[in-house]
C-alpha cells in the first residue's frame, strides 16, 4: 500500500547487517564487504524541503516503455498548484517536463500509471479532494472529484481495463459506542468517469488507514482496514469488489486487541491469495485469505513497531516481510502461508521501510540509511555511496539494468531527490 505511506524521521545508528539464519551453521564471522556503487545519475527536487514527517507523500512510477520516471512531489516554493508533477529521463536524469495541478496547495497522496491509456499512456494522481489524469506528454487531461470522503488511503489502475480506483476513510468525531467510520472506493475509467462508488460502514473507529489492491486477472478489488469492535478489541477486515456491481464478499479476523491496524496489501495472483500485513498488540501480523474469501494465513511476530512493508514472489511463490523491532529492521523470507524459511536483521534505529524485489536477480533493495542490495539470504551484495538517505520509492529497471531510487537526504537539510544506481 504504497503502498500512505510517509516514512517516519531517520535517527539512526551506523547500520550493520546481522545474519541470523534459523538453520545450518553459523555465519562466517569474516565476510566480504559489498561492493560501493555510486549512482548513474541525481536530479535534486527543488524547493522540496521538507522532512518525510510533514504530512507530504511523495511518489514515484517507471515508464516501461521508456525508462523514464514519473514523480509527484509537494513544492512549497510555488505560490499555487504546488502538487507537481515531473517526468525525468531515465538515462540522463534531465527533467523532460513538469506540470502544477490546479490552483490549490492540497498535496498529492498517490500516484498510479496507466500504460495502455490511449494517447501514450497516463498517470492518475489523488489529492485530497480531487483525482487528476496528466499524459506523459505533460498535457493535464482530465480532473474530477472523487465522490468520496475522507482521507485518501490508496490509489490503484487496473492495467487490464484501464479503471482507476481510490480508497479513502472516514469517520466522525465522537468516541465510544457512538464512533462510526466508512470506508469508500470510487472508480473511474480512462476518460475522468465516475463508474462506480461503494461504501463500506461500521462501528468503533478505524484504527490506521486502508489499503487497496486490484488482481488484473481476475478483475477483483480489494479494500483492507482495521477498526476497534467496541467492548471486543478490533478486528481486520477485507473485502472484494468486481469492477461492476455489489461487493463479492467480506472477510473478518476478530482480535482481542484494540489496536490492530492494517500497514499493506498485496494481491498474490500466481498463488491466489490476498495478503495483509499490519500490527497489533506489540506485534507484526501477516494475514493472508484466498481469493474466495478463506482465512488460509495467519501469522505474528513480536515487533513493537510492526509490519513495514510486504512483498510476493510469484515466479518462487515466497513472500517476504520487513518488521520493525526495536534493534532494527527484521527481513523474512517466508512460504505462501507464512512459514518463515529465512531471517536476517539491519541492525540500527531507523523510521519507514520500503522493500523491493528483484527475481531476476534474485535479490531484494533496502533503504537502510543506504541503499543496501541483499541476495535472498541477506548478504549485502552492493550498497550505495550516497548516505543519510530515507527513500520512499525503489524502482527495479530491469529492461536496462538500474534501480531508481526516490528519497529524502539529509545532507545537510532534508532535501527530495532521484537517483538510479546500475543493478
Amino acid at each position: 500500500m504504497r503502498r500512505s505511506r510517509s516514512s517516519a524521521l531517520v535517527l539512526g545508528l551506523v547500520p550493520a547487517l546481522l545474519a541470523v539464519p534459523l538453520a545450518g551453521p553459523p555465519a562466517s564471522a569474516e565476510r566480504a564487504a559489498p561492493e560501493e556503487r555510486a549512482p548513474l545519475w541525481r536530479a535534486d527536487l527543488p524547493g522540496v524541503q521538507h522532512a518525510p514527517d510533514t504530512g507530504f507523500h511523495d511518489g514515484a512510477v517507471l515508464d516501461p516503455a521508456t525508462g523514464d520516471v514519473l514523480t509527484h512531489f509537494h513544492d512549497v516554493s510555488q505560490p499555487t498548484a504546488r502538487t507537481r508533477v515531473r517526468r525525468t529521463d531515465g538515462d540522463t536524469g534531465e527533467t523532460v517536463w513538469e506540470v502544477g495541478l490546479g490552483d490549490h496547495t492540497s498535496s498529492a497522496t498517490e500516484m498510479a500509471l496507466d500504460a495502455s491509456a490511449p494517447g501514450g499512456g497516463q498517470v492518475v494522481v489523488a489529492t485530497q479532494g480531487r483525482l487528476h489524469a496528466v499524459g506523459l506528454d505533460g498535457t493535464v487531461r482530465w480532473s474530477a472529484r472523487p465522490g468520496a470522503t475522507g482521507d485518501v488511503t490508496g490509489l490503484a489502475t487496473n492495467p487490464s481495463t484501464g479503471t482507476t480506483c481510490l480508497a479513502s476513510s472516514d469517520w466522525n468525531s465522537r468516541v465510544g459506542r457512538g464512533a462510526r467510520a466508512t470506508w469508500s472506493l470510487a472508480c473511474f475509467d480512462r476518460e475522468g468517469a465516475a463508474t462506480t462508488v461503494r461504501t463500506f460502514q461500521h462501528r468503533g473507529l478505524t484504527a490506521g488507514p486502508t489499503g487497496l489492491a486490484v488482481d488484473a486477472e481476475r478483475n477483483t478489488w480489494y479494500v483492507a482496514g482495521a477498526h476497534v469492535v467496541p467492548g471486543k478489541g478490533s478486528q481486520t477486515v477485507l473485502l472484494a469488489y468486481p469492477e461492476v456491481g455489489r461487493r463479492l464478499w467480506e472477510a473478518a479476523r476478530r482480535h482481542r486487541d484494540r489496536d490492530a491496524t492494517v500497514t499493506d496489501l498485496v494481491v498474490d495472483p500466481v498463488g491466489r491469495r490476498v495478503l495483509v500485513g499490519g500490527a497489533r498488540g506489540g506485534r507484526a501480523t501477516l494475514l493472508g485469505w484466498t481469493t474466495r474469501g478463506r482465512l488460509r494465513t495467519d501469522r505474528a511476530w513480536r515487533a513493537p513497531f510492526g509490519l513495514q512493508d510486504l512483498a510476493v514472489d510469484e515466479q518462487r511463490r515466497r513472500v517476504v516481510v520487513a518488521l520493525m523491532t526495536r534493534r532494527g529492521t527484521q527481513v523474512r523470507v517466508l512460504r505462501p502461508r507464512g512459514r518463515t524459511l529465512r531471517r536476517f536483521d539491519l541492525a540500527g534505529r531507523v523510521g519507514g521501510t520500503t522493500l523491493t524485489l528483484d527475481p531476476g536477480h534474485r535479490r531484494l533493495y533496502l533503504p537502510h540509511r543506504r541503499l543496501l542490495g541483499l541476495t535472498w539470504g541477506g548478504t549485502p551484495e552492493w550498497r550505495g555511496t550516497e548516505r543519510r538517505l530515507d527513500a520512499q520509492e525503489v524502482l527495479v529497471d530491469a529492461a536496462r539494468d538500474r534501480v531508481v531510487v526516490l528519497a529524502t537526504s539529509r545532507n545537510p537539510y532534508p532535501q527530495l531527490q532521484l537517483s538510479a544506481y546500475p543493478r
